[in-house]
């Protein structure tokens, strides 16, 4: 492997662009030449770089005198834990620069809120000009960590910062407004974010699915609500529709299909394979499994659409007629009917039929039939008398009562939302009282009363649809149907979908790319961020490693969704999912953002399994994980088409290269559902009503075969299908488990923590002899569960075993209770690599920081904010010996410095948060917002309580490593 560096600083100028073409060149020439789509060899490809990078990295040095090289590494794993494990882990960082040994970290590993302080470590690292001897290097390091701590505590409130201190602009690149402009952008991004949700449903889902009912079967819906009694209504919808009898037998075919594949599933089932044995992906059972699992999940999710279906259909009809005949208006539904019956089909106002393309449904529709004229006793000039027994005379004009009536808007109207939401209220209430009884039964009601209401939501939305022409009942208490500008507001609107589907992914992660920027102003040096390239070429920033989840994806003979993807400068990957070269122009705060994706997302897609869950992550709309690239080749007319774009864009039009088919494949679907509703709304003959009809034949077909298609997007030719965030879309919102030997090219990553939240899972899979845990995972009770999790997917996988140290007869599960027993700031176990008898052995150790307050550490007053001078010289200070801190503030300084540290709490930002809210869990732990926000003071003391907690830790490993 060549070296990439001299003592010159590369990160500038014209040398680093040419470098970055250069690498980016060879990457995709790379992802040309595997022609076979081959994902990369862990033993061969993989962990060779790895290692053969590591060792140019330390060879690279000695260009500054530096002689190191024969020296003893180790490698360091920040835990997540949010914003509160960065704070408490960049202590314990300014504790190894402390001692120098942060040049001697081979491999620097971290999982989401870690991955904060990894990516501001890093950033500061490649922005710092390289050290020219090899006495410059312990001082360069402390200054980078000092740079790093400081800019993460003058930021550390991340979306709403400190602006009671700092009011002004900062002047450190983390932002262009001041600060007290923070939380309005918060607000203004996080109301934009999650109207969207509404926005693309309306567009996309609610007026097109509306439409298409009234299209299928409106005129059985009116057929079926003024079917005489003698009728019913359910024989008037099957009878009246030509698609009903057609949707029971298809519905019926699904669910042969679907239970015929679940039985091949159980019957042919996987073979079985011995442990640490790789399975034979020829076997044709496993291709008969992954068929069966698809044609399984296509079917089931197919029948419940048509189950949903049938039912709106049925429900919105049935709820008509109840609405006028609970509350007792019966003869008023009996005259609506009888003046669109008698009137052939019109309505007042309209010489032409409501629909004139109802000749497709029937060649007599159903209103000129004779059983409905005679059951309403229409006259030749198209009136009716009315029977009402209240009259004296009992009879009345049909069409006075009728007009009279609905001009004093005297009619009933649809069940009303204040009904709903009370309904939902009194539910809501009743399960927070039981909640000590029955506790899953909160969450329950939560989770179950969105969908429901979206549903009756939806059946108001076709009720006033199908009957609106007919009844002219309000929807919302005041729109009332008109026929034209109904029809143009939904031909505007779908037309809209041509231009929202294609940029569905952009839309929908709004919230990701304001969580990126927020990330990469605030603790990035400069607020710039960088490259995967960058961190490759730089020999003084450690191996960085990150972890993320991909949710939705299984091997064939696995059955567990959830796979770990690590992040390198070489590699993006795991052991799962197989192996992809790392693209040189992937971002660092990007990749920070997915390992620390840990709220809704990560809960709804790793943590929970169930639908409902995931309907609220469509509806919120805020996805802090997004999709990325996952391509082990590329085809030569892509590598020809980007040759022609810069360096800087050919990311970004790989992106929309992959998606142009299905992108083109949804514009023409949208393209001719509109074209056929217009035809069929704005028709001029019944050649119109044929072709419009027709059109959304196609288009409904269209779509139906792309989402078949996208379920077996593990065939070649089906590949492209994996590309649309659409398609994507209904596959994660139904929990669709993709289970092939080869992942899908476009993966969801969210949080890193889901599987493994203390990050050494990766360094034990790359046999790390010495690895330092810095576990700052919420655990107050110190149960150490996280770590406990770990340690047995390590054994599940047969990566390595654990021991005790001192007696390793004894459980290692005796050890880590031991912690929780006593006092201590540090404690170690061994690591035995190797499962089996015929594989080579080796022997590691496994040191573990935790985020406690040792009776040591109690009682401690709060000291001032952490400057440069404090952190590099080692000078502690506290509010008598410090002269000034970030801005002045008197009152504020006065009620700190008489407070200790176990008193400091509160969910606030700001420091002033300490003196007028400082409620809820307090130091070291505090509340669920130390995930996402501290104030500057609780970083601070965080910090210095991890900086000191370490240092017997930090000795211990230094005097093993000498």
């Amino acid at each position: 492997m060549e070296s990439h560096w001299s003592g010159d600083d590369i990160h500038l100028g014209d040398a680093w662009a040419q470098e970055l073409r250069q690498e980016t060149d060879r990457y995709e020439e790379d992802l040309l030449n595997n022609e076979q789509d081959r994902f990369l060899e862990w033993e061969k490809d993989v962990l060779p770089a790895e290692q053969a990078l590591i060792e140019q990295k330390f060879r690279a040095r000695s260009a500054v005198g530096w002689k190191g090289e024969g020296r003893k590494r180790f490698s360091v794993a920040l835990s997540g834990g949010g914003i509160r494990a960065a704070a408490f882990q960049s202590g314990v960082l300014w504790q190894l620069a402390d001692a120098g040994m942060i040049q001697d970290i081979e491999y620097l590993a971290a999982v989401s809120g870690g991955g904060y302080l990894l990516s501001a470590f890093a950033s500061h690292v490649l922005t710092q000009e390289s050290p020219h001897s090899e006495t410059e290097v312990h001082g360069w390091y402390r200054a980078i960590i000092a740079k790093t701590i400081v800019r993460m505590q003058r930021n550390v409130g991340n979306f709403v910062r400190d602006f009671w201190r700092l009011p002004g602009v900062p002047s450190d690149g983390a932002g262009y407004f001041p600060r007290v402009c923070d939380l309005p952008f918060l607000l203004l991004i996080f109301f934009a974010t999650i109207s969207t949700g509404p926005i693309l449903f309306t567009t996309s889902v609610l007026l097109p699915a509306t439409e298409l009912i009234e299209v299928y079967f409106g005129y059985a819906m009116r057929a079926a609500f003024c079917a005489p009694e003698t009728l019913g209504l359910q024989w008037a919808l099957l009878n009246h529709s030509r698609y009903a009898t057609p949707a029971l037998i298809v519905f019926a075919l699904l669910l042969s299909i679907s239970s015929t594949s679940w039985f091949v599933q159980r019957i042919a089932g996987v073979p079985s394979c011995k442990p640490g044995e790789e399975p034979n992906q020829k076997d044709v059972r496993y291709t008969v499994h992954m068929i069966s699992h698809s044609l399984c999940g296509v079917c089931n999710r197919f029948a419940a659409a048509l189950a949903i279906l049938c039912a709106l259909v049925w429900f919105a009809t049935f709820a008509e007629v109840l609405t006028y005949d609970l509350k007792g208006w019966s003869a008023l539904r009996y005259g609506i009917c009888a003046r669109y019956t008698c009137r052939n089909g019109t309505i007042p106002g309209n010489a032409a039929p409501l629909n004139p393309c109802d000749f497709l449904e029937h060649d007599i529709p159903w209103y000129m039939q004779n059983r409905f004229q005679e059951s309403f006793d229409c006259r030749k000039d198209g009136t009716f008398m009315l029977h009402l027994p209240q009259l004296k005379s009992h009879l009345i004009e049909g069409d006075l009562y009728v007009t009279r009536m609905m001009d004093n808007g005297r009619q009933p109207r649809w069940l009303d939302i204040k009904v709903i939401i009370f309904i939902i209220i009194a539910v809501l209430a009743a399960s927070i009282l039981l909640l000590p009884f029955i506790p899953s039964l909160f969450p329950a009601v939560v989770l179950t009363c969105g969908p429901l209401l979206v549903l009756v939501f939806i059946s108001a939305f076709v009720q006033f649809r199908v009957f609106g022409p007919l009844t002219q009942q309000p929807i919302l208490n005041f729109v009332h149907y008109q026929k034209e500008t109904w029809d143009l507001t939904v031909i505007i609107l779908c037309g809209l979908s041509c231009i929202t589907l294609p940029f569905l992914r952009e839309i929908k992660s709004l919230w990701h790319h304001y969580y990126v920027r927020c990330l990469q102003q605030n603790f990035f040096a400069h607020g710039q961020d960088r490259n995967m390239l960058e961190l490759k070429l730089d020999p003084w920033c450690p191996f960085v490693l990150v972890t993320g989840t991909v949710n939705d994806y299984a091997r064939p003979n696995e059955d567990n969704s959830i796979s770990e993807i690590a992040f390198t400068p070489l590699h993006v990957g795991s052991s799962k999912v197989g192996y992809v070269p790392s693209p040189p122009s992937r971002s660092l705060a990007q990749i920070t953002a997915l390992t620390g994706a840990g709220c809704l997302d990560a809960i709804s897609l790793s943590m929970q399994e169930h639908v409902r869950v995931r309907f609220w992550l469509e509806v919120l709309n805020l996805a802090w994980g997004d999709f990325i690239l996952f391509e082990p080749s590329r085809t030569p007319l892509m590598k020809r088409c980007l040759s022609y774009v810069p360096t800087s864009m050919r990311r970004g039009c790989t992106w929309w290269m992959h998606r142009s088919v299905t992108m083109v494949l949804l514009f023409v679907n949208t393209v001719l559902f509109c074209c056929g509703l217009g035809l069929y709304r704005f028709q001029e003959s019944k050649e119109d009503c044929r072709l419009g009809r027709s059109l959304v034949d196609c288009s409904v077909l269209l779509m139906l075969a792309a989402i078949i298609m996208s379920f077996f997007s593990y065939f070649k030719y089906f590949h492209g299908f994996a590309f649309s965030p659409v398609l994507r879309q209904i596959q994660q919102a139904t929990r669709f488990v993709t289970k092939s030997w080869r992942p899908p090219n476009m993966l969801y990553v969210t949080d890193g923590g889901v599987q493994d939240c203390t990050a050494i899972l990766q360094l034990l899979q790359r046999k790390r002899k010495n690895i330092l845990l810095v576990l700052a995972a919420s655990d107050p009770t110190d149960d150490l569960a996280v770590l406990r999790t770990t340690m047995q997917t390590t054994r599940h996988q047969r990566i390595a075993s654990f021991y005790d140290l001192k007696d390793s007869r004894r459980d290692v599960n005796a050890l880590l209770d031991d912690f929780k027993n006593s006092d201590v700031h540090f404690f170690k176990m061994g690591i035995r690599y190797g499962w089996n008898e015929d594989e080579p052995h080796s022997l590691g150790i496994l040191w573990i920081v935790k985020n406690r307050l040792p009776q040591s550490f109690a009682n401690q007053m709060v000291r001032p904010h952490l400057d440069e001078e404090e952190i590099v010289f080692g000078q502690p200070k506290d509010y008598q010996t410090s002269e000034s801190d970030d801005s002045e503030d008197p009152t504020a300084d006065e009620e700190l410095r008489r407070m200790q540290q176990e008193q400091l709490g509160g969910f606030g930002c700001c420091d002033c948060c300490h003196r007028w809210g400082n409620c809820g869990r307090k130091f070291p732990h505090l509340s669920f917002t130390g995930y996402m926000w501290l104030t500057p003071q609780l970083f601070s003391s965080l910090c210095r309580l991890g900086h000191d907690l370490s240092h017997s830790a930090v000795m211990d490993i230094k005097q093993s490593l000498s």
